[in-house]
């Protein structure tokens, strides 16, 4: 019965941050000329996927039946590996935030996927963290550089080499 009260009221919270975060991309990102997705779509479409997220989550919490043993509905504290876990993945955004600003999308991004794959997800293999790390920047920059010429950050520190 706990997680449902805790479910309903989240999915609440997250609808109304979500109507928050889309009134305030409409507010404050230009749109993209006719024809184009513009910098506003990918924010748009962050706020609408988390309003109808939190929509789905209050709706089922109010719609489930309670559970029959209490037991059930007891929310374990985390463990320390999963607040490791999500540490480390708030220290690689972090970084990431960083290094896209001061080395660009190119140089930064192969940079991050590797590094979030060796200490996040605790992948030990050269030849896998390189290849998807080529990979993911590789495929990133078609889909937003070439397919929906998007202006990717170039990095202020390689302007001056």
């Amino acid at each position: 019965m706990r997680r449902q009260r805790v479910d309903r009221w989240l999915g609440i919270v997250l609808v109304l941050f979500a109507l928050a975060w889309s009134w305030a991309v409409m507010a404050t990102i230009p749109p993209g000329w006719e024809g184009e997705a513009g910098p506003r779509g990918f924010p748009l479409l962050l706020g609408i996927a988390l309003g109808a997220l939190g929509l789905y989550m209050s709706v089922s919490a109010f719609r489930s039946h309670p559970a029959p043993a209490a037991d059930q509905d007891r929310i374990e504290p985390p463990t320390r590996s999963e607040v490791r876990i999500v540490g480390l993945t708030m220290l690689v955004f972090l970084a990431y935030a960083f290094l896209l600003d001061k080395l660009g999308f190119l140089v930064a991004t192969p940079i991050m996927v590797a590094g979030a794959l060796w200490l996040i997800v605790g992948q030990r293999s050269w030849l896998t963290i390189v290849i998807l790390a080529a990979g993911l920047t590789a495929g990133s920059y078609l889909v937003f550089g070439i397919l929906m010429p998007a202006r990717l950050p170039e990095g202020s520190w390689l302007e001056l080499l």
